[in-house]
């Protein structure tokens, strides 16, 4: 895209927006979504009024490894040793460990906004590559020289429904509209059989796992399951933070329920 050209609307926020690739949306997410070893990138509305970007992602570098991931825009896995960086502009880069910028999201003042359009724009620069270290997308804060490989799934806009969706499967549309729905809280999914092993939930999109005596620990309560063949044998489970509070509730009200209940 050009910046000279009109950008294609989905789903546009009141406040802010995210300016991709010449699609402007409230939220988009693009690559292999939930995935702990290749690219994603997910824009999605902050809670309240706001304009601020909030970014999960998963970054890589031109030989296809890890460099960091990125959830609600803090760094939590850094395997290529990465440095966020602010100014005063809102929004925030990516440097990598020998200081070069991998990635930048930045919110300024929309110059052709109406009186009655969103004010503000949230744009993002980066190359991104895919675990074959193929670059399989660019995005510029000018807005130019953009693309994003058209065989690399993506949508645009959300409001329960995309605005547009292209490469996504059924399974992989479930994936997003959970990223979304969650801002990102739910970011990494869990397939297949896991067998006498700590694990954290917290994060976690379970679809078609089965966990066999394990020890599970759940904090934030932020995870989600999904799929026909779930299973949780012999498990362990540990409830800490606002999880923790959930369930001793629970259980008091259970407790309550049952001598609540009148005896013959």
């Amino acid at each position: 895209m050009t910046s000279q050209q009109a950008p294609q609307i989905f789903q546009r926020h009141r406040i802010a927006n995210y300016l991709v690739d010449g699609k402007l949306c409230n939220t988009f997410a693009i690559g292999a979504l939930g995935t702990a070893e290749d690219f994603f990138l997910l824009g999605v509305e902050q809670p309240g009024e706001t304009h601020e970007p909030m970014i999960t992602a998963n970054l890589l570098g031109a030989d296809g490894k890890v460099l960091c991931r990125l959830v609600r825009n803090m760094i939590t896995a850094n395997p290529g040793q990465c440095r966020k960086v602010f100014d005063e502009q809102i929004g925030y880069e990516i440097h990598d460990r020998d200081g070069n910028t991998i990635f930048a999201v930045r919110t300024r003042r929309d110059a052709n906004a109406g009186a009655d359009d969103p004010a503000f724009v949230m744009v993002l620069s980066g190359r991104f590559h895919d675990r074959q270290g193929k670059q399989v997308a660019q995005l510029s804060l000018a807005g130019a020289d953009e693309f994003i490989d058209e065989t690399l799934p993506a949508a645009f806009g959300f409001d329960g429904n995309f605005g547009l969706s292209r490469q996504l499967s059924e399974d992989a549309a479930v994936v997003a509209r959970l990223m979304m729905m969650t801002r990102g809280a739910t970011h990494q999914v869990i397939r297949g059989s896991i067998t006498q092993q700590a694990f954290t939930l917290d994060g976690a999109i379970v679809h078609n796992a089965q966990f066999n005596g394990c020890k599970l620990r759940l904090t934030s309560g932020e995870f989600a399951v999904f799929g026909e063949s779930n299973a949780f044998n012999d498990c362990h489970f540990d409830f800490y933070g606002p999880a923790g509070n959930v369930r001793n509730l629970m259980m008091e009200l259970m407790k309550a329920s049952a001598r609540a209940v009148p005896t013959a």
